[in-house]
């Protein structure tokens, strides 16, 4: 694996790769994430009907400074902040009356780390862009358990956990993106799919219960939540 990781290093710094970014530019870019989907399902059982509903938005926005220290290959700084939210809801008549389950989930993360980046040129207006980072963020999780029982002739019974956990997070992480110039200056990219290596130190408290964890592990995706558009400007 470190043999790997040594030639990936050694082709994106000094690999002969003709373009237009030379020593000493400056890069400034900015990206976006936003995404949202609700579902919405009726059915039925045996004593009446049943209804399931789920709402999930996502938001993230990040800025990057860097030099190009070679022909091609930048070397800077990023930051970022992800947010993100998802409530569950499932409704289900019995005999006795009607019981509603629902959960609602939290995210929030503050991130900050090294970037480099490889620009390959594709034509004289779009780069294939490789992109590798080394990261640190703090994360906030909450997470609401509500399960309500309605009888039809008495009041309600309400019971509710919460639990709520923080961690700090060691992320190494590579990402394929494309590049196209808009003008001399001004260039669109979009990020597409990662791979990456996590290591997460956890704490969390459910209902005054205290627990830590320590995990880590290999993720690659290439789902929707993990395409990044942004603008950079060059000069």
């Amino acid at each position: 694996m470190r043999k790997y990781i040594l030639i990936f290093i050694g082709v994106m710094i000094f690999g002969d790769i003709s373009g237009q970014f030379t020593p000493g530019q400056m890069l400034y870019n900015g990206h976006f994430y936003l995404g949202s989907n609700k579902n919405h399902t009726e059915g039925s059982n045996l004593f009446g009907e049943t209804k399931s509903s789920s709402e999930v938005f996502a938001f993230d926005i990040g800025v990057t400074a860097g030099v190009f220290i070679t022909k091609n290959f930048m070397l800077g700084v990023t930051g970022n902040y992800y947010s993100y939210s998802q409530q569950n809801e499932f409704e289900n008549e019995q005999p006795e009356g009607i019981s509603t389950d629902i959960r609602e989930t939290t995210i929030q993360t503050f991130g900050i780390g090294i970037e480099a980046r490889r620009y390959f040129t594709l034509t004289e207006k779009a780069f294939f862009i490789l992109q590798g980072q080394g990261s640190y963020s703090y994360n906030i999780q909450k997470t609401d358990n509500r399960s309500i029982v309605d009888p039809f002739d008495a009041s309600p019974d309400i019971s509710n956990q919460i639990s709520e956990s923080t961690s700090n997070a060691f992320n190494l992480s590579i990402r394929p993106g494309l590049a196209f110039a808009l003008s001399s200056n001004l260039f669109l990219e979009a990020f597409f799919g990662r791979f990456s290596y996590n290591q997460r130190l956890s704490k969390s408290e459910t209902n005054s219960e205290t627990s830590k964890t320590n995990s880590s592990g290999f993720y690659a995706s290439f789902s929707s939540i993990d395409l990044l558009i942004g603008l950079s400007v060059v000069f």
